[in-house]
């Protein structure tokens, strides 16, 4: 049996030394998805895995999964006789060639942005499939609405409605239109009001625990707390980042939009708490600011780094980019290897489990 873990950590140090030393080979970046879309569509094993096969060999019959494009997908597949693990490797492709492409337009450092999503949120999304394809269509719709053209709010709307057909959590991205051209600033009570309440609810138990069952949710397998941190971090970097104007006005467009979509995720941080579909939420939210800060150059080799750091916008926006990853990362890592990961590298038909 081939050891994946072996070959996904091989290639993480590849990448990151080419990132360091400022080799950005496009031929790594392609690797990288054919790897991604290896391990997401050859998985037999993980904690939604025989949900979505159950949805999938039932379709005909009785739909477990309520969202109609998922289920329009399956229905199509299965009556053309394709297995489901064959299903995902198709429907996988063609998510995989959007995404790549949606990023291609929105960073100009994508092996950056690729080997940060695959140190973590490709796990997730392996498990939460249908986030993934959502996720997709909707970087899609992004690439258009930057485009500030006549027929761009209409196109946007048209995708993240066609995305919410796929996953609901997607219906999240409709406010864009409403706050494309403000910069919203995080108000410093509203950031107060949210660690209050998250807090509140931590010490009372009792109270938590009523909550979920009232809405009859998953809350309990998440520590909001950790996402309180994690989003105020990238508010943080956020903020470095859109006092440097870059010449490209589409990137400027997207810090405006990340932003704007920050400061309405704090709105649904507390709900992480009883609802699994908050959290989605959240996590993309935080993987769009990654792919817009993805686009500053890092120059950590500097040998005046020290210096440089109180003066140089790229070095405090590339510190504090990887001063929050990585709190998210040795959070993930610790915190859900034997769960989610451990599953995912050991049971897949490509590498022999």
């Amino acid at each position: 049996m081939i050891n994946l873990q072996i070959i996904l950590i091989f290639y993480i140090v590849i990448v990151g030394l080419c990132l360091l030393l400022k080799k950005n080979h496009s031929f790594l970046f392609y690797i990288g998805l054919i790897l991604n879309w290896m391990i997401m569509s050859g998985n037999t094993l993980n904690a939604d895995y025989y949900t979505y096969l159950q949805a999938y060999d039932m379709i005909n019959s009785k739909a477990i999964i309520n969202d109609i494009g998922w289920n329009f997908l399956m229905r199509i597949f299965n009556n053309f006789g394709f297995d489901y693990n064959s299903f995902l490797m198709i429907v996988i492709a063609f998510t995989m060639l959007i995404f790549a492409y949606s990023i291609s337009k929105l960073t100009t450092n994508r092996l950056l942005f690729l080997i940060v999503y695959t140190m973590c949120f490709m796990f997730i999304d392996t498990i939460q499939i249908r986030n993934f394809v959502a996720f997709s269509i909707v970087l899609y719709a992004i690439t258009i609405l930057i485009k500030s053209k006549k027929s761009s709010d209409f196109l946007y709307l048209i995708f993240v409605l066609l995305a919410s057909t796929i996953h609901v959590t997607s219906i999240f991205f409709v406010s864009l239109l409403f706050v494309k051209h403000k910069h919203i600033t995080l108000n410093k009570y509203l950031i107060l009001f949210v660690v209050l309440l998250i807090s509140f609810f931590q010490i009372n138990p009792a109270i938590r625990n009523q909550l979920m069952t009232v809405f009859a949710l998953f809350g309990k397998e998440y520590d909001t707390s950790i996402i309180l941190v994690i989003s105020i971090m990238s508010y943080v970097v956020l903020s470095f980042t859109n006092n440097q104007r870059n010449n490209d006005s589409k990137i400027n467009y997207l810090g405006i939009l990340c932003n704007n979509l920050t400061t309405l995720s704090f709105f649904v941080i507390p709900l992480c708490m009883v609802n699994m579909n908050a959290f989605r939420i959240i996590r993309y939210v935080q993987l769009l600011n990654i792919l817009y800060i993805s686009n500053n150059n890092f120059d950590f080799f500097n040998k005046n780094y020290t210096t440089l750091i109180k003066s140089n916008f790229n070095i405090r926006v590339g510190t504090l980019f990887t001063c929050s990853f990585l709190v998210y990362f040795i959070y993930f890592v610790f915190g859900t290897y034997e769960k989610i990961i451990q599953p995912i590298l050991e049971n897949n038909i490509f590498f022999g489990g």
